[in-house]
């Protein structure tokens, strides 16, 4: 019974990953438009040359803004002629306010306390960085020839770490190997030789990191790597003569050449086991529990982030933390006509959205990572977050206005390119933690 439900989940698995290809096709075509064919597309490019000349003047200094700080009378000590301290701290004041309105495009004289907020989360204060959560590693001794590999080891699946110690296991002895090995012809050339030997320890060394790699061996370097040490281990024959059992003269002759053979097998042996590690993954096959598990804690603190930075491109707009709490910021406030993308639009605050995503991959996601169930739920809900996100996205898409300002508050804040961008993330990290179910 449960390898039926399994094959059931996994049908439903793939008719949901197929639908979200076809909405995120929709929504991102890769197909160029053409701006001189129809009158509409013309009105587009013209809407989106006004945007970037509104954003040009918009940034520029006014009279207002360049005039010089006209001093009062009553702003001089008694008697004294000079300005008083409180005076010029006062003036100072007005100076920075008015900087910062002219970046930020506000009314002078008012204060940017979301402007701040943006900066201190561009720029983190030094003193917050005991906060850093430190990760113990572990160091792997790969050779008698100090050849240390810190990995944490922790941070690896099953399938990831049985490689890793495989493939350790198998390159210890191979470099032990290769630093034995000794050219017996006295015309082969030393300098090539050992040249060579540098290469191909390089090489070995650099292709057991890949697979102790946090983020998962990268398949595309492990087969340059591979390429590279096989071109290497054959030239090191050739300069060595080890490939003509005939040039030996004595028994330590005989025993050169079966070392190199034996060197031969072990970066052989190292790639069949990179094979059976890749070959399922490569043909589509189910993903380990372990290796789920481990892709879903590496996605859902950079699914964390990106709800960080939409938070810091509502602040930079000047939405407030507050302020996205406000029933004028329910979703279904965007509807301006009856029609199927503004039905689907979710009737939940921005904050309640960035809660919801916070307590995802900060808390219930990152805790449920222990078994095939919490696996599921972690997919499931980046799915419905898909989902609930997808209409707002698809609703400021469709939507263009010749004049900006006829949209409502919230479609101005939302419409704003950096809010935009950071949307666009958060629907693309949560895709890519919906498709583990697959």
């Amino acid at each position: 019974m449960r390898i039926n439900n399994t094959r059931l989940n996994r049908q439903q698995a793939q008719q949901f990953k197929r639908l979200r290809e076809g909405l995120m096709g929709q929504l991102y075509p890769t197909l160029s438009i053409s701006t001189i064919d129809t009158q509409n597309n013309q009105i587009l490019l013209l809407s989106d040359l006004l945007g970037s000349f509104k954003r040009f003047a918009g940034n520029q200094q006014t009279t207002y803004d360049s005039r010089p700080v006209v001093e009062r009378p009553n702003d001089y000590e008694n008697g004294t002629g000079q300005p008083s301290a409180t005076t010029t701290a006062n003036r100072l004041a007005r100076q920075v306010d008015n900087a910062i309105a002219q970046a930020f495009r506000k009314v002078p004289g008012r204060s940017a306390p979301n402007f701040i907020e943006a900066l201190d989360a561009a720029f983190p204060n030094p003193s917050k960085r005991q906060e850093v959560t430190l990760v113990r590693s572990e160091t792997v001794l790969l050779n008698p020839n100090s050849i240390n590999l810190a990995k944490s080891l922790d941070e690896l699946s099953t399938r990831q770490l049985g490689l890793y110690r495989q493939t350790s296991v198998i390159a210890a002895d191979a470099l032990k190997v290769l630093d034995e090995l000794q050219t017996f012809v006295c015309e082969a050339d030393k300098e090539r030789f050992e040249a060579l030997r540098s290469l191909i320890q390089s090489q070995i060394v650099s292709l057991v990191e890949e697979f102790g790699r946090a983020d998962e061996p990268r398949s595309v370097r492990v087969s340059a790597l591979f390429r590279s040490l096989q071109e290497y281990v054959v030239e090191l024959g050739k300069q060595g003569r080890f490939n003509d059992p005939s040039l030996a003269a004595i028994i330590e002759d005989d025993d050169q050449i079966t070392k190199f053979k034996v060197l031969t097998n072990y970066v052989k042996l190292m790639e069949q086991s990179w094979e059976d590690y890749y070959g399922p993954e490569k043909s589509g096959e189910v993903y380990s529990i372990s290796e789920r598990a481990d892709r879903a804690r590496v996605m859902l603190p950079i699914l964390s982030q990106a709800n960080q930075d939409l938070g810091d491109a509502l602040n930079s707009v000047g939405l407030s933390p507050t302020e996205r709490r406000s029933r004028a910021c329910l979703f279904t406030m965007l509807q301006s006509s009856a029609n199927e993308i503004s039905a689907r639009l979710p009737d939940i605050t921005i904050s309640d959205l960035q809660d919801w995503l916070y307590r995802f991959s900060t808390m219930e996601g990152l805790s449920a990572l222990t078994s095939v169930y919490g696996i599921d739920f972690v997919t499931d809900q980046a799915d419905r977050l898909f989902w609930t996100i997808s209409p707002i996205i698809a609703y400021l898409k469709t939507r263009r206005w010749f004049n900006p300002s006829g949209q409502s508050t919230l479609a101005q804040i939302l419409s704003n390119e950096r809010v935009s961008l950071a949307l666009d993330n958060l629907l693309s990290q949560l895709n890519a933690i919906a498709d583990l179910a697959v």
